[in-house]
């Protein structure tokens, strides 16, 4: 009988490939998206494509975009920046002092 395995493939510190070079190519050093959830990102790079590209390239572009992991880039841009993982407040800290106090932590941090 055979045996099948998941294999996670990390890339560069990154869950995958896909999330990696997203990340590279399109979001790293772009400041104004901190703050924002892994869904609103994705949509903003979504119409980057749109914009850019048209038929096959389009639809390769999107099936690549699947792949991505948009919650670690979100809080990639957290730490980057130095925002509350709940309430993107500047802190120095994973959670301001508040949302520390109040064990505001966002639905994510508690599965």
């Amino acid at each position: 009988m055979a045996k099948f395995k998941t294999v996670i493939h990390q890339y560069n510190g990154w869950s995958n490939y896909a999330t990696w070079r997203v990340n590279l190519e399109l979001i790293d050093g772009n400041k104004n998206l901190a703050g924002w959830s892994g869904e609103q990102i994705a949509e903003w790079v979504a119409e980057i494509i749109d914009e850019q590209s048209e038929g096959v390239a389009a639809d390769y572009a999107h099936a690549f975009l699947n792949d991505v992991n948009w919650y670690e880039i979100a809080n990639h841009l957290r730490e980057e920046y130095g925002l509350c993982k709940n309430c993107n407040e500047p802190t120095m800290a994973e959670y301001c002092s508040e949302c520390e106090k109040e064990n505001k932590y966002s639905y994510y941090e508690k599965l």
